[in-house]
């Protein structure tokens, strides 16, 4: 059985002996740590292949389900209200789960041109997906091919006006077109949605995003700290929070809101760019912001 309670201590304690580390450590003492860092990567690595591998075998099993017994007759109440996750539940094909589940990791590591692949592969097997449509404005929003993005994500609000992650996504398309009163409209009303956690969670980081660009720094640092209740993994937050704080002159609290970023999750890309923010402002170079 994974022990992921026991994998997370021991990237802690990783991470501590890393924090008490100097350039006046023994090599002995730096080698031995980086050792155990190559050691904890290879296990993972190779945990997550078993993970692969089960996947893979279940999936199997659902395919022999389906060779061997005809379709149920019934549905269930899910499935008769769940709309466009009905629909992909009845394609019976269990390979755009794995699509989607793969395109949600590229996003969250920021691999958007990975996204858009997997996303095209789910879309292959349902046409029409709204939940893969909404996956793949979120990829072209991020790659700043906003025209692109708003079309689809405009589109699946016509198709189902309660999609709340498609509009938090528009709402961020909006920010970045500097249409901030149609940003704000969207994001708050995605923001309120009590049916879509994921949706509520990224409305305000946006919502912080986009009072800190209009230099309303106090208001997005309220909707960043919201973000961060809902969603405590969420890194990007803490380098937004951090990144206000540094424009607004308040040094101190943008090197501490960065530094606990960067222990969050530091192999994450903003994990990485609070660290490399904490490295640059410390040795006296400007924070790269952009």
């Amino acid at each position: 059985m994974i022990d992921l309670t026991a994998l997370h201590r021991r990237y802690e304690e990783l991470v501590r002996a890393l924090d008490a580390m100097s350039d006046e450590t023994p090599y002995e003492e730096r080698a031995a740590l980086r050792r155990k860092i190559v050691e904890l990567y290879r296990e993972l690595d190779g945990t997550a292949t078993r993970v692969m591998g089960m996947r893979e075998a279940v999936q199997g099993l659902g395919e022999r389900f389906r060779r061997t017994f005809a379709p149920l007759p019934e549905q269930s109440a899910d499935e008769v209200q769940g709309g466009d996750e009905a629909a992909m539940r009845r394609s019976d094909d269990l390979d755009v789960s794995t699509y989607l589940d793969r395109a949600w990791n590229c996003l969250a590591t920021c691999r958007y041109e990975d996204a858009l692949q997997e996303v095209s592969r789910a879309l292959e097997r349902v046409p029409g997906s709204l939940q893969a449509e909404t996956l793949r404005g979120w990829a072209l929003m991020r790659l700043d091919r906003l025209d692109e993005a708003r079309e689809i994500l405009e589109e699946v609000l016509r198709t189902n006006g309660a999609a709340a992650l498609a509009r938090a996504s528009l709402g961020y398309v909006a920010f970045r077109e500097e249409r901030y009163s149609e940003a704000i409209d969207h994001l708050a009303r995605a923001a309120r949605d009590a049916t879509d956690r994921k949706a509520v969670l990224y409305a305000h980081l946006y919502l912080g995003m986009l009072y800190t660009r209009r230099e309303m720094f106090r208001d997005g640092r309220s909707f960043l700290t919201r973000a961060l209740e809902l969603g405590p993994s969420l890194v990007e937050a803490y380098w937004e929070m951090g990144r206000s704080y540094y424009l607004e002159g308040q040094f101190t609290q943008a090197l501490e809101t960065w530094k606990r970023g960067a222990e969050v999750n530091r192999f994450d890309p903003w994990g990485e760019r609070c660290h490399e923010a904490v490295e640059r402002a410390t040795g006296g170079a400007p924070v790269l912001l952009e």
